[in-house]
């Protein structure tokens, strides 16, 4: 059972009443809401800004991203504009923080790293002692400036991509510095982790982590990509089979089985499907697994992002395009919609 895991969602709508305090969920369970900066870029109907989000949703809210600087290896801003105040800029900092005026409940944190800072940059500051301490000072000087609840690191991975076979036991050292530099400001400690076994036991130290860690927030998606060219649910909840180990269930257990407090572990949720073309545009049925695919998908009408169909564009083509079939795969526990030879997992 995983039952008692936390979700990581996308919020839509923001209502505010000046002077007004409003409260939380009710449920007891960690939401976590996760921010993309730049989704204030995409085109109408789906740009998103600070002023969309529904607090009231939400137990804690993430900002992605932040960078690191890999000549002086401090936290910086990825986009001054976006993200400051000075110069006429956004100021989603400031708008972001500020909810908490209104929903006293929400607890903002930052997230730092994400798939393009990549794994060099972690894996060369963490390897020393002296560029370890200069980060740590610099996240605390940074999240106390910007009135942000605490730290969410996104090192997309030890020891891989570049890394360290040594960036496994650094990013433990990483996590109980930044864990014990927090306690006086009263910081949330949290790390996004992959959600393979191969990553996962060549990456991480579960055991460390969930001592050291508030949240643990787990990547529930991707498991089958178009570029795996072969037609797949990219969030299946279960295993096409008891040795397939590509699914949440599996993903669940695992950690687990490693000691991880359910309390702290945190399933991340897509609101995204991912894309497949077809090989073979006359196959009748699809299986996932088997099925045969081009190694690219499609992008969707308004992301314009290749392999990817954001939840909204799915909700709009199914108002708007009746071409689409909709089917549910059984063993995965997913839905997915067909058009001829596309599909959107």
């Amino acid at each position: 059972m995983i039952c008692r895991t936390s979700l990581i969602l996308s919020v839509t709508v923001f209502l505010t009443v000046s002077g007004s305090h409003f409260e939380g969920p009710k449920h007891g369970k960690v939401v976590v809401c996760y921010v993309a900066s730049w989704a204030m870029f995409r085109k109408p109907p789906l740009k998103f800004s600070i002023s969309d989000i529904d607090p009231t949703l939400c137990t804690h809210i993430v900002y992605a991203f932040a960078g690191l600087d890999e000549k002086s290896h401090t936290v910086k801003s990825l986009h001054q504009w976006l993200d400051m105040e000075q110069d006429r800029g956004n100021a989603a900092y400031k708008n972001l923080t500020s909810i908490k005026k209104n929903y006293p409940h929400v607890k903002v944190t930052l997230s730092v790293g994400g798939w393009n800072e990549g794994s060099v940059k972690f894996s060369t500051m963490a390897s020393t002692r002296w560029k370890m301490i200069r980060f740590i000072r610099s996240v605390t000087q940074y999240l106390e400036k910007y009135n942000f609840d605490g730290l969410d690191i996104m090192w997309k991975y030890p020891t891989m991509r570049g890394g360290r076979p040594e960036d496994k036991d650094n990013f433990i050292t990483l996590i109980k510095e930044l864990k014990e530099a927090f306690l006086p400001y009263g910081f949330i400690l949290s790390a996004t982790l992959s959600n393979t076994r191969e990553v996962i036991s060549t990456a991480y130290d579960l055991v460390s982590l969930n001592r050291y860690l508030d949240l643990i927030y787990v990547i529930g998606y991707d498991y089958n990509v178009p570029w795996d060219k072969i037609v797949g649910a990219s969030a299946p909840l279960g295993g096409l089979s008891k040795r397939d180990e590509n699914n949440v269930e599996y993903t669940i257990k695992y950690m687990l089985s490693f000691g991880v407090s359910p309390d702290n572990l945190v399933l991340g949720v897509q609101f995204h499907g991912r894309t497949f073309v077809l090989k073979d545009q006359d196959v009748k049925d699809i299986e996932f697994g088997k099925t045969e695919a081009e190694i690219n998908g499609f992008s969707g009408p308004y992301l314009n992002e290749t392999n990817k169909y954001g939840y909204n564009e799915v909700c709009l083509e199914l108002k708007n395009n009746s071409k689409w079939a909709y089917h549910w795969d059984r063993d995965s526990s997913t839905p997915y919609l067909r058009d001829g030879r596309r599909i959107v997992s």
